[in-house]
Parts: C-alpha cells; sequence; structure tokens
C-alpha cells in the first residue's frame, strides 16, 4: 500500500513539475492529469464493499508544427477488488492485481489541410454532437461507456476520421468518417447482468473478472 501511495505521489509532483516548465515553451509536451477516488458501500446487511476505483486521468498535448498537434487522454486504474476463488484465478493477474491502462483518446489534428477552413483528425477522438445534459439522443458517433452506471453519459473514444469546414466565424460544417461499428460495454461491478450457468446457478456476467 505505501509502494502504490509513493508512485502516486510521483506522479502528481510530475505533472506539476511539467506544467511549470511548459508554461514557458508552447512547443514542449504538455502534461495535466487528475486523481479520483471512488469507493462505495453498500448501506444493507452485510454492507459490501461494492466499488473501488482509484484512476489517474493524464492527458497529454504536442505542438508537431506550426499547423498541427498532438493530443491523448490515458486512464491508469486500480479498478475492482481482488476476488480469488480458487487456484485457477492465481494464473490471471487481473484477479490478483486488478490495474489496467486504457487510451481512452490519441489523434493528431491538421490546421488548414489543404484548405485554410479546413481542420481534420485523425486517430481515436471523442466526436461531441449536440448539446444536452446527459441524455443526448444526438450524440450517438462514440459508444456509451455505461461501466459506471451512476456516471450515465460517458462516452468511449472512437478510432475515426472527422473534419470540420468554416464557411465563416459562424457557420460550419463538420463530419466523420468511422471504419467499424463499437458497441456500449454494459456495467460492471453490483449493476452488471445476472445470467444462468449450466448448471442452473445464478453468477454475474463479470465484465472485469474482478468483481
Amino acid at each position: 500500500m505505501k509502494r502504490i501511495n509513493l508512485i502516486f505521489a510521483m506522479l502528481i509532483m510530475l505533472i506539476i513539475s511539467t506544467n511549470t516548465v511548459n508554461a514557458q515553451d508552447d512547443n514542449k509536451v504538455k502534461l495535466s492529469g487528475e486523481l479520483l477516488s471512488s469507493q462505495r458501500f453498500l448501506l444493507e446487511s452485510p454492507n459490501d464493499w461494492a466499488w473501488n476505483e482509484n484512476r489517474l486521468t493524464l492527458k497529454f498535448d504536442k505542438k508537431i508544427t506550426g499547423n498541427s498537434k498532438f493530443h491523448s487522454e490515458v486512464w491508469l486504474r486500480n479498478f475492482g477488488l481482488p476476488n480469488i476463488n480458487s487456484s485457477a484465478n492465481l494464473y490471471n493477474k487481473g484477479i490478483i492485481d486488478p490495474y489496467n491502462l486504457e487510451v481512452r483518446e490519441a489523434y493528431v489534428q491538421l490546421f488548414g489541410f489543404l484548405n485554410k477552413n479546413l481542420d481534420i483528425k485523425i486517430g481515436r477522438q471523442r466526436i461531441v454532437w449536440g448539446t444536452a445534459d446527459k441524455l443526448n439522443p444526438t450524440d450517438n458517433l462514440n459508444p456509451y461507456d455505461l461501466e459506471d452506471i451512476l456516471d450515465f453519459g460517458r462516452h468511449r473514444g472512437s478510432d475515426a476520421i472527422s473534419f470540420d469546414y468554416y464557411f465563416n466565424s459562424e457557420f460550419s460544417l463538420q463530419g466523420a468518417f468511422i471504419p467499424f461499428f463499437q458497441p456500449a460495454n454494459m456495467p460492471a461491478g453490483i449493476f452488471c447482468k445476472c445470467f444462468k450457468s449450466n448448471d442452473g446457478a445464478s453468477r454475474r456476467n463479470d465484465i472485469n473478472g474482478i468483481f
């Protein structure tokens, strides 16, 4: 536990020092981030520890040339609780030590591509259409991320090519090409769907193998 706390402290210090240095030079990598800890317990007996998520979000921005930049967002997470039911589980590091690295966004943006009014993004990106609070029926290009049912409205990034064409300061046209379909992922933990196994026992459809 002390080792984990030390790693998080070092990462936070790195974020602070990097932001201080990068404020003096726009051409260097800009690193920012945040640390989130979400712990949830059931109120009724037996008061199980229902949710354990410790997430470090890191965002990288780098100006490549005068008219292009790179952006990425990465999640480093300790998600779930160790759930060892048999010796066979000892072969799965995801159960023994539930850590994972998730790339939420990673794209290159080109300004004035082929035409001074055309901007283009290539890579994994969040494409937002329309404006609404949580429930937005027009924002349907990116798949929903329903892992945490209490964070409804969260989306995953899609591997795509998108463009914005600016006719003037008040009117623009946006388009996107997404080469393959990505379905929404279902809730995890105590909110995940239950199913019947071949022996008739009721078990949870454990997405991560750790709840």
